[in-house]
């Protein structure tokens, strides 16, 4: 359903018609209570929804739809401004959402990511005196209203230029959308952006996405299971999820988990748990900034019980709530980590299958680490997974008791009729 479609949204437009709508004439200081006033008790609102036990991402959803309401109604009223002080406008733009807020994924103190968007050719002092009006009557009152903002002004130029120096303004670019503004300006760069990505080495960009993984895993200690994890950083945290649609969006153009099930490198029950994993972690995360008042993305162990009897874990005694909300919080994490790490394996080899056998850009990065790639019975061992693609060969499990394979997490082979991966316990008849 398109999001203009969504009651929520249509709500919310409601809300702003009745608030947000001031005379000509009336100055900014004058309509920002009522902006204060507006986000207020949508705040509420979003608080109640959470609070009842709302998925984490529709919470996160309907927060950035309320931004969007917020900027549009800014864009419109700076627009007035400058027709009404400087005559006819000089050019078309577009405000777009980038990074977290253009994936539509805000938590109660998350950044607000925006970029104005400018023709190639918009010149001139007009254009300058508008560029002007239009900053300041959009960015002013989100300050204001206490919001932390990262902004931009670009055209396409820029915006390549931009993401062929900087990797996270290339993510940010693959997860943009159009708030509002000029829709064909918007699709125009962004028809741009994606050739450019067709025609950029996606190799290097993989490589820079999972040495930024290993590092962010390092800091965690390589381990899901720490007292006091990070919901975003940490390994399988939200971070992970969204690196691995980087990843393959870049390498082959794939836009969610359900381009990966048409495309067989993901079965539908895989998909919808590491959906559910997410939602799990963004629900987290959300009841995490309401109780500390500020973005953070550490599960504290003093704020545990807290949190866990927020999110409505019903045990009274305290040691087992946190052990409930915990145990939950560690499954969504290895689902993310697990499922994360079996696709990168299974895009890579599908890569590397082609007729000129290229070394996948896993191994490159092995490789490059001196991490050295073991053979185990006639199989290939990278990081406790095992592969073959003969899936005709793994058919059973191993019943030598002296083999390798006790301290293998998960085995790998192309998807087909026969397994494709089993956590461990290797058969698939004992998957819980």
């Amino acid at each position: 359903m398109p999001i203009q479609d969504n009651p929520l949204f249509r709500r919310l437009h409601q809300h702003a018609q009745k608030r947000l709508v001031f005379d000509p004439g009336v100055s900014r200081s004058k309509q920002l209570p009522a902006y204060k006033r507006y986000m207020q008790l949508e705040n509420v609102m979003l608080e109640r929804m959470h609070r009842k036990g709302e998925s984490g991402r529709k919470v996160c959803q309907a927060r950035a739809a309320m931004i969007d309401v917020v900027i549009e109604n800014l864009f419109l009223a700076a627009l007035d401004l400058y027709a009404t002080e400087h005559g006819p406008l000089p050019t078309k733009m577009a405000i777009l959402a980038t990074g977290g807020y253009g994936r539509r994924e805000l938590n109660p103190h998350s950044d607000i990511d925006i970029m104005f968007l400018y023709p190639l050719k918009a010149a001139g002092k007009d254009y300058e005196k508008f560029q002007e009006v239009v900053t300041e009557g959009i960015l002013y009152p989100l300050w204001d209203l206490g919001l932390k903002v990262g902004h931009a002004s670009r055209n396409a130029k820029e915006v390549i230029e931009e993401c062929r120096k900087e990797v996270q303004s290339k993510n940010a670019i693959l997860e943009s959308r159009i708030i509002c503004g000029s829709e064909p300006l918007y699709k125009s760069m962004r028809s741009r952006f994606e050739e450019f990505v067709k025609k950029e080495n996606s190799k290097l960009y993989i490589q820079q996405r999972l040495e930024d993984e290993l590092e962010r895993h390092a800091k965690s200690g390589n381990t899901i299971y720490l007292q006091e994890p990070d919901i975003k950083n940490g390994v399988g945290g939200l971070r992970d999820y969204q690196n691995i649609l980087w990843m393959a969006h870049i390498k082959y153009g794939f836009r969610s988990f359900r381009d990966l099930v048409k495309a067989k490198l993901l079965r539908e029950d895989e998909r919808q748990a590491m959906v559910e994993s997410y939602d799990f972690l963004l629900r987290a995360r959300t009841e995490l900034h309401l109780q500390n008042r500020r973005p953070t993305d550490k599960l504290d162990l003093e704020q545990q019980p807290n949190i866990a009897e927020q999110l409505n874990y019903p045990q009274k005694d305290i040691f087992e709530r946190v052990e409930s909300f915990m145990k939950d919080y560690y499954t969504a994490a290895r689902t993310i980590y697990q499922t994360s790490e079996m696709l990168k394996e299974r895009m890579a080899l599908e890569a590397a299958t082609g007729s000129k056998a290229r070394i996948s850009f896993r191994e490159a990065l092995r490789a490059h680490q001196h991490l050295p790639i073991k053979k185990v019975e006639g199989f290939q061992l990278y990081e406790k997974v095992l592969f073959d693609r003969q899936p005709q060969r793994i058919q059973r499990r191993p019943r030598a008791p002296d083999t390798h394979l006790s301290s293998i997490t998960a085995i790998w082979c192309p998807l087909g009729p026969g397994p494709t991966l089993f956590d461990h316990p290797l058969d698939p008849a004992d998957r819980p």
